[in-house]
Order: C-alpha cells, then sequence, then structure tokens
C-alpha cells in the first residue's frame, strides 16, 4: 500500500473512479463524444476532482 500512495496511483484510481461515474452521469443525457469529453475536461470539475487536482500538486 505505501508504493500505491507514495507513487500517486491512489489519486490515479480516485480519479478513474470519478471519471467514469461523472461519465456514467453525462451519458443519460448526451451523447457518448459530449458525455466523455464533459467527464474528462476540466469545465465543470466535482468536488472529488478538485481534492484529486490538489492533492496531486502538493505531492509533485
Amino acid at each position: 500500500m505505501a508504493v500505491v500512495t507514495s507513487n500517486g496511483w491512489d489519486l490515479i484510481i480516485v480519479q478513474s473512479v470519478v471519471w467514469r461515474g461523472m461519465y456514467q452521469n453525462f451519458s443519460e443525457e448526451m451523447s457518448v463524444t459530449e458525455a466523455l469529453e464533459s467527464a474528462i475536461v476540466e469545465k465543470h470539475p466535482c468536488n472529488i476532482f478538485k481534492y484529486v487536482r490538489s492533492n496531486s500538486l502538493k505531492r509533485a
């Protein structure tokens, strides 16, 4: 577990789960392409994404 957290993999895993959830929610309202773009582009970041981003910057 120490290897995972020291390399930042924990944040990568959390971010992947968040993107999947955002994509799933967006895909109910828009096309697959639009949903994928909306989930990954930082125009409307959720609180978890903001947390991951701030913590990954602190580790760098």
